[in-house]
């Protein structure tokens, strides 16, 4: 399993979520229900896996990431968006850390990543137009 820090140390529960966050506390509550029986390795910004390089995207989570594939125009975007009908949306507020956070980090992939087209969020449908709607997506938050 690949994990962006410090949502590596999340998993591993070597590093506990904030209490003072209202998703770092109720990390910290399922801490003690679910356990991680796979290794975790942290991922950093940059990082490549395969064909896939990792991005950083914090908000959903302090340590989240994002991977593109440029060979394959895909995006496995995660829970940084997710899809409803036809468009690109970002998560609830409960189900996020830092929606400032997030919002930023959209921006940001806009910016720098490489153009693909299957989009693959972590909720709902994967896109075809990927790319448009998260550029569309950038230019209403």
């Amino acid at each position: 399993m690949y994990a962006g820090y410090p949502d590596s140390g999340f998993l591993s529960w070597t590093v506990r979520p904030p209490l003072w966050n209202h998703k770092g506390a109720f990390h910290r509550v399922l801490s003690r229900f679910v356990g991680l029986e796979s290794p975790v390795r942290t991922v950093a910004d940059g990082d490549r896996i395969g064909g896939f390089i990792a991005y950083h995207t914090p908000g959903h989570n302090p340590g989240h990431m994002v991977y593109l594939h440029e060979s394959r125009y895909m995006g496995a975007l995660g829970d940084l968006v997710r899809t409803k009908t036809d468009a690109l949306l970002p998560p609830f507020w409960f189900d996020s850390y830092d929606l400032d956070a997030l919002r930023t980090s959209v921006r940001e992939l806009v910016e720098r990543a490489p153009a693909f087209a299957f989009a693959c969020p972590g909720h709902g449908k994967p896109l075809l137009a990927g790319n448009e709607a998260l550029h569309a997506l950038a230019a209403r938050i």
